[in-house]
């Protein structure tokens, strides 16, 4: 009886070893190295930075065609204005407090992003720069076709400009700044309407902290473009109408496939260039390489399109100031000089 259970207890103890043995060699025929880290010194977080860099400013570029393609719309020497002006348009005050929200409005993109930044890092908020800048650029362009394909003006209903005894108040030379620097050309659909509440949106999506307020933002704009007579009605519904549009069609397809090929997964762990790493077999020294090689040319392309990107849009904007003769001018909407 003795030597049976010694027996069985020696035969457990040999199948414990086994077992165990089993484990270290299958431990060691799959070890996976750890996942690279980035070096704080590393060059790649700077070109994150770059690259969201480029895309503000490709972004701001694009926003300085608007008084070109407002005078390009109006050498049509159609206005179809009448069509679709309401009797409310003329019926509302004019609100010159409101124009504080209105021009507020330039900064949300780039709150959008700090706020990512802050929330996120660098490197998970570079996937959301693009696809937001994209989706608004996208929205932009088709904004100016719009624009040049139904001309639209505003001077029915943008006649209430400050008297030249009162223009020293701030407030009512920021209500000068809208009213007599900007074109009047631009206006179906509101850009203004289409941008904050696509922003708004792609908040909501994201998960982004304070996307309550930029949606409570969104609100007060709709209302202010229209009561200080900087939109019809009409432009304003047009306005939610592409951002819903761009929402569901670009922005959320955008977002599909950015996380389908793992695009928040910055270029030195996608490639794995530096240690080869990866999920099942150690790799061939060949296949290393080739990854080493794709790396460094999608870096270089990366590079290119980080300058590339916001000069053509540059070189766009000061061909089309030169072709129309117009251009934004900072000075001169602060001045109340007039434009079409």
């Amino acid at each position: 009886m003795g030597n049976s259970t010694a027996i069985r207890s020696r035969g457990r103890s040999r199948s414990k070893q086994a077992l165990s043995g089993r484990a270290k060699n299958a431990k060691g025929s799959t070890s996976i190295e750890p996942p690279l880290k980035r070096d704080k010194k590393s060059i790649f977080p700077l070109m994150d930075t770059l690259e969201i860099l480029s895309w503000i400013l490709a972004n701001c570029f694009l926003g300085l065609w608007y008084n070109s393609i407002g005078t390009i719309a109006s050498w049509r020497g159609i206005d179809y204005a009448v069509q679709i002006e309401l009797n409310l348009d003329q019926i509302l005050p004019v609100v010159k407090e409101m124009i504080i929200p209105y021009m507020l409005v330039y900064i949300i993109p780039f709150s959008y992003i700090i706020i990512c930044i802050y929330q996120k890092g660098i490197k998970k908020s570079l996937h959301k720069a693009r696809v937001m800048y994209l989706t608004q650029i996208l929205m932009m362009s088709t904004c100016y076709i719009l624009y040049i394909t139904f001309p639209v003006s505003i001077k029915s209903i943008s006649l209430n400009k400050p008297t030249s005894s009162s223009s020293s108040s701030l407030l009512n030379m920021t209500y000068s700044f809208v009213h007599t620097g900007m074109t009047k050309f631009c206006a179906l659909p509101s850009m203004h309407v289409a941008h904050l509440f696509s922003i708004a949106w792609i908040s909501k999506e994201e998960t982004i902290k304070g996307w309550k307020y930029i949606y409570f933002f969104a609100i007060i704009t709709l209302f202010s473009t229209i009561l200080t007579k900087a939109h019809f009605i009409m432009d304003v519904i047009t306005g939610l109408m592409l951002a819903y549009i761009f929402d569901i069609f670009c922005y959320k397809p955008l977002k599909k496939y950015y996380n389908k090929i793992q695009v928040d997964y910055d270029f030195t762990s996608s490639s794995s260039a530096a240690g080869g790493v990866s999920s099942s077999a150690p790799k061939s020294g060949s296949s290393n390489n080739k990854q080493k090689e794709i790396h460094k040319w999608s870096e270089i392309i990366r590079i290119l399109l980080i300058i590339l990107f916001p000069l053509t849009i540059f070189n766009g904007m000061c061909y089309l100031q030169e072709y129309t003769g117009s251009s934004v001018d900072i000075i001169g909407m602060f001045q109340g000089k007039e434009l079409n």
